[in-house]
């Protein structure tokens, strides 16, 4: 069984919408007409918001390595995400991947690749290799 090994490495893409949801909660919280007691008791959840976004903006990206087998096994090397089998709704888009799978716990797992996460080389690669996974799965679903 032959498989591959991607390195990952930190994403702008995901830095910029953190920065984008960032200025949406200040944009709604400027749009709001809260003056007097309402503006001090709403000022609480404006900072909490921007807390947890510092918190998510600090953290270390989950996963560092990702090592796929052609039978749509998949496991994360130096990383917390559990490993497991990959289910059929994974997106390949030109600007991510949406990788789908079940832990053997059953439990259903997601996390987005982004395509800055990868070398070009790589990014192209890990989608060929869904999307054959992809056409073996619908091939075995078709034949049940």
């Amino acid at each position: 069984m032959s498989g591959s090994s991607l390195a990952l490495k930190r994403s702008s893409y995901k830095r910029g919408l953190l920065l984008l949801a960032g200025l949406a909660v200040l944009l709604v919280y400027s749009q709001l007409p809260v003056t007097g007691i309402g503006f001090w008791l709403s000022l609480p959840l404006l900072v909490l918001s921007y807390y947890l976004l510092l918190q998510r903006w600090q953290q270390p990206p989950c996963a560092q390595a990702l090592l796929l087998q052609d039978n749509g096994g998949i496991s994360w090397l130096q990383s917390a995400l559990p490993s497991g089998q990959l289910c059929s709704p994974c997106l390949i888009s030109q600007y991510a991947i949406v990788l789908t799978w079940h832990t053997e716990q059953r439990q259903r797992q997601q996390y987005w690749v982004c395509r800055d996460e990868l070398s070009e080389q790589d990014y192209r690669a890990l989608a060929r290799q869904l999307q054959c996974w992809r056409w073996q799965f619908a091939r075995q679903q078709a034949g049940t």
